[in-house]
């Protein structure tokens, strides 16, 4: 099954980036740092400011697939690192697909929808019970599937097309732990740059 899922993944992004877009800085760079609580969808939005930090980074690559007037439809991209505290650390490589709708000439908001495959590894050794007593099964690698949910704003800062962004995210990841967690939630706050590709 998420072989199937990566598979799609895959194609959904070759044919997002397969479309030509002849528009002036269509191509950019991402960067930005975050903190993430898990918390039921869209709660405690005010906490990711100042308590429980799980800090994270991610890099990524966007096109502005086809732009008008107002708005502009985009894809990304990303590679991000977020460190859970004292549960564990997860690598994710995603895919984003999502709309920006321009406020002003500087000012504009996004929304966005991705899906992506996500490598997590416990901080602490895990063990299971035998015949024997306890058995030291190490730092299992566990790959798990991701669903995110995104809304932003961001600001031009310069006549290249420079922006510095804040997005709130709400994550999903599956199978945190089969038994008995199969869904863990994740809100998200990220501030970060975008900087087009010349």
């Amino acid at each position: 099954m998420k072989a199937k899922c990566l598979t799609l993944l895959l194609l959904f992004t070759s044919c997002l980036y397969s479309q030509s877009v002849n528009e002036k800085n269509s191509k950019y760079y991402r960067i930005a740092i975050s903190n993430s609580q898990t918390a039921k969808p869209f709660s405690k939005l005010s906490a990711l400011f100042y308590k429980d930090f799980h800090p994270g980074v991610e890099i990524g690559y966007g096109k502005n697939i086809k732009t008008r007037q107002h708005h502009e439809w985009l894809a990304e991209v990303t590679l991000s690192y977020l460190f859970h505290r004292w549960v564990q650390h997860n690598i994710a490589l995603s895919i984003h697909g999502g709309y920006r709708h321009f406020i002003t000439s500087s000012w504009s908001g996004t929304a966005k929808l991705g899906t992506g495959f996500q490598i997590s590894i416990p901080t602490q050794k895990i063990f299971s019970i035998t015949d024997n007593g306890l058995k030291d099964d190490g730092h299992i690698v566990r790959p798990q599937l991701t669903a995110t949910l995104g809304f932003g704003v961001d600001k031009k800062i310069n006549s290249r097309g420079t922006k510095l962004f804040m997005e709130y995210q709400q994550k999903v990841q599956t199978t945190f732990i089969k038994e008995y967690v199969p869904l863990l939630p994740y809100n998200s706050i990220m501030l970060g740059m975008t900087l087009p590709v010349q």
